[in-house]
């Protein structure tokens, strides 16, 4: 492990994506959105994503210089379609437009289809609250099945993940992102780049024996992740299924049984509040900061293990990060600049 400048990080980052294909725009919001993950210590849509982005643009998996279309819109909603375009530079102008529509609004949901890898999607969720709204935002990937139904060792779903955040105060917002899977892909990706096991319970082989080893489901024969809880993910296999039903269902994208869909094509659907016009910013941001305080200040077991809600250990690593560097495997480093030289980048991410 080696310690990496953010800026070189981001540097390189949007340098090799444009190298690779990708406008300016996509390259500066796509860049920006895996280092912000990276600093976050959400390794699994940091630096790893790149190789795959950059090689789904070439594949054709994802187009560059779309923009959305708007399809469906009402006084509470709009649905668009990303034609497969840059799905961070999507959530960009989604935000804005949020900012300029929900002062007037108690609610708010848009749905997307057809859009490329969103990234890590808590980070939108967290922008909308530091607006001063509640955000849940749902995703699903209609082109790649990775988690098998409890039961069964046929992988049928994506990794859906769930996000939601609110303000509690006012620097401190409350962000929950989560996959519906037991763990997502890319920490498994992180897992066998680090030579380390993944958690028990977790993913199962293509037999539907339970392993503890990455490797057994991201190498041939394909084995499986399994759905939040495991082996008794009843719930989570639920949970599942109801991010298919949101995202595809009311988006108009393609559930994941469909054969022709791209890999890396996001659908998503997204619901905004304005607390304002329910119990008030001020009501509600009172009642919330004496929630987590009353939470985080209640008996704990280890004196030396803090109780933390979601969002506090992701700031922590940010701050971090930003003070101490980005600390990424070589392997991964190897992997990136090798393939970074393949296509014409000369300038390699190099430690400090």
């Amino acid at each position: 492990m080696s310690v990496y400048s953010q800026d070189d990080l981001q540097q390189f980052i949007y340098k090799t994506l444009h190298k690779a294909g990708y406008n300016l725009e996509e390259s500066i919001a796509i860049s920006q959105s895996l280092v912000l993950a990276q600093l976050m210590g959400y390794e699994s849509h940091g630096l790893i994503r790149l190789i795959s982005y950059c090689e789904n643009l070439q594949k054709g998996y994802v187009h560059s210089g779309k923009n959305l279309q708007r399809l469906q819109e009402s006084n509470s909603h709009y649905v668009y379609d990303g034609g497969y375009g840059v799905g961070q530079l999507y959530m960009a102008q989604i935000i804005q437009e949020i900012e300029s529509i929900m002062p007037q609004k108690a609610i708010f949901c848009i749905s997307l289809a057809h859009s490329s890898h969103l990234g890590r999607i808590g980070e939108w969720t967290q922008k909308i609250a530091s607006l001063g709204y509640m955000a849940l935002m749902v995703v699903n990937d209609n082109g790649f099945k990775a988690v098998a139904p409890v039961g069964g060792k046929q992988a049928c779903f994506s990794t859906n993940p769930i996000a939601f955040s609110c303000a509690y105060g006012q620097d401190d917002i409350f962000t929950m992102d989560i996959s519906t899977s037991a763990m997502s892909l890319g920490k498994a990706r992180s897992a066998w780049l680090k030579g380390e096991l993944c958690p028990p319970y977790t993913l199962q082989n293509h037999q539907g024996m339970l392993t503890q080893n990455p490797q057994d489901i991201l190498t041939p024969p394909y084995g499986t992740l399994l759905p939040l809880g495991g082996v008794l993910g009843h719930k989570g296999m639920a949970l599942v299924m109801m991010v298919d039903f949101l995202a595809s269902g009311l988006s108009g994208g393609h559930f994941p049984l469909n054969q022709d869909a791209p890999n890396a094509s996001n659908n998503m659907t997204l619901t905004v509040w304005n607390p304002h016009l329910f119990s008030g910013n001020a009501g509600f941001a009172e009642r919330a900061k004496a929630y987590v305080e009353f939470i985080i200040s209640s008996d704990v077991i280890d004196a030396e293990k803090p109780i933390r809600v979601a969002g506090q250990g992701s700031q922590k690593r940010y701050h971090d990060s930003l003070q101490q560097g980005v600390t990424l495997p070589q392997e991964l480093v190897k992997q990136v600049n090798e393939f970074a030289m393949s296509i014409g980048q000369v300038d390699i991410l190099a430690a400090k």
